[in-house]
């Protein structure tokens, strides 16, 4: 199975760039950043996932881009795919995901390309801004846990 890093190697920008036109509504300027963004993947290091597949299916006029981790099941022992976000999965680890046969099947390595950079992106183009929304997602979790249900006069 082939990972991001080696399909993203394999298309040509003006591709990934005729699928984004033709299925997003997209301002001009964010078009330039994707392509931007599309040239400084081409640079990075991979870092192989062997436990996640990416995951990329249409349900109407909506795509989803998923991971399908492998985990154990806790009874059996079998092991099976769990649906996760990788929305704030580092850049690294996406380019060293393979993609489920399904995917490979149903699009075309610009359509899964263009999908997967406009899931990168959904939260910036920057690792620190996604690092950052992640450590506050945090902070506000672990707030509402630990204050959900002190009363305020106790």
């Amino acid at each position: 199975m082939p990972y991001l890093k080696d399909i993203l190697l394999r298309v040509q920008w003006r591709d990934v760039q005729t699928i984004l036109e033709e299925l997003y509504d997209l301002p001009q300027e964010y078009t330039h950043r994707l392509q931007d963004f599309y040239h400084h993947l081409k640079t990075l290091p991979v870092q192989n996932v062997d436990s996640c597949q990416i995951q990329v299916h249409q349900i109407n006029n909506r795509v989803e881009v998923i991971g399908l981790e492998w985990v154990p099941d806790e009874k059996t022992g079998d092991v099976h795919q769990q649906p996760v976000s990788l929305a704030l999965t580092p850049w690294s680890e996406w380019l060293g995901m393979s993609f489920t046969k399904d995917t490979l099947r149903q699009f075309s390595p610009p359509e899964i390309v263009a999908h997967a950079l406009m899931e990168m992106t959904r939260w910036g183009f920057s690792e620190d801004t996604k690092a950052a929304l992640w450590e506050k997602a945090v902070i506000a979790q672990n707030h509402f846990i630990s204050n959900s249900l002190v009363l305020k006069n106790s």
